[in-house]
């Protein structure tokens, strides 16, 4: 054990997060892998198939995001670099924070209001009665509002490095969220209310402690931090810019699920969202090492070396390419087969 604890030390700062991200993202696929039969057992393919179109519609509420997940991790990567704007990070995560919570509060009455409609005009359920879908939509819609502010707590811990305390966090929930879902449907109650219910409860968990976690690693400073309009007025450029990117790339990866809520029914779109899953689990093999090293790519940035900057851009990319090609190639040609 301690022959292990000396090889992690002397390991780059990198290759450690690389390593934590693999290994928390793997650690979360197979979960959920894994226990897909048994929500599908207990739930049905009508209940998985409501869950993943609630989830293809929020996607779109997403845009309220504005660009500020990808702001937040690049800002704090910029100002840890920067020995003069460190000591700005709190306002900074306290300005966004207070977005994000306002932000989640919306999304929350949004979807409070909206649920009638959408379980009876939009969602084409067949053995969920009305009532059910309804309640189901208006947990979802608290779920979600309440996991909203942890992308500004996430962000700041990719940013700051804390990439393997970040992981270890969330292989924990990740496994209290799954495996406790598990005992509600077996023990208690195989309900889709009763599973969404847990869902919400670990939600509320979750973003206590990374708001706790966020807030131990910021670095410290004498005055309180406080939400500055100035920070806003520093940001708002990069985060519409980002945006536009987020709208472009929501409308072609969710647009299909939007619409095929309203034409098939819940049970036809549960098979559709458990081939899309699956399909999109390649992203497994290089979102772990893109989000190790996108704090050092801004940090490189903001530094005068910029033939540092490129070396080290073009050796990341080629290490994606030479994870993903074969991987990708794989699916592309014996796509029959599997």
């Amino acid at each position: 054990m301690s022959a292990l604890i000396q090889k992690l030390k002397s390991l780059s700062q990198l290759k450690l997060n690389a390593i934590a991200n693999y290994a928390g993202n793997f650690w979360s696929n197979l979960l959920s892998f894994l226990l897909v039969p048994v929500y599908l057992h207990y739930l049905g393919v009508e209940a998985y198939g409501l869950i993943g179109g609630f989830y293809a519609v929020i996607s779109f509420i997403g845009l309220l995001d504005l660009g500020l997940s990808a702001t937040i991790k690049r800002e704090v990567a910029l100002r840890k670099a920067i020995p003069e704007k460190v000591l700005t990070i709190p306002d900074l995560l306290r300005t966004t924070e207070i977005i994000y919570w306002c932000t989640g509060t919306v999304i929350l009455l949004l979807m409070v209001f909206l649920a009638q409609p959408i379980s009876t005009q939009w969602i084409n359920a067949e053995n969920l009665d009305l009532r059910t879908v309804k309640w189901a939509v208006i947990i979802l819609g608290l779920t979600v509002a309440i996991r909203w502010p942890v992308t500004t707590y996430r962000g700041t811990l990719i940013a700051l490095e804390k990439q393997v305390q970040l992981n270890i966090l969330e292989v924990i929930l990740k496994t209290f969220r799954e495996l406790g879902a598990v005992i509600i449907l077996v023990m208690i109650s195989p309900t889709i209310i009763a599973f969404l219910l847990w869902q919400a409860f670990i939600a509320i968990v979750e973003v206590l402690l990374m708001m706790v976690f966020a807030w131990c690693y910021v670095p410290k400073t004498e005055n309180r931090a406080s939400f500055k309009i100035e920070i806003l007025k520093e940001i708002w450029r990069f985060a519409i810019g980002v945006s536009w990117t987020t709208i472009v790339s929501m409308m072609l990866s969710q647009i299909d699920k939007i619409l095929l809520t309203k034409f098939v029914s819940l049970e036809q779109f549960g098979y559709y969202m458990l081939a899309s899953t699956l399909a999109q689990k390649i992203s497994i093999i290089f979102q772990p090492f893109v989000v190790a090293i996108s704090p050092q790519l801004i940090t490189l940035a903001a530094q005068p070396d910029e033939q540092k900057f490129i070396n080290f851009f073009h050796k990341s990319s080629l290490f994606i390419s030479l994870t993903v090609i074969p991987v990708a190639s794989t699916f592309i040609f014996f796509a029959a087969i599997i």
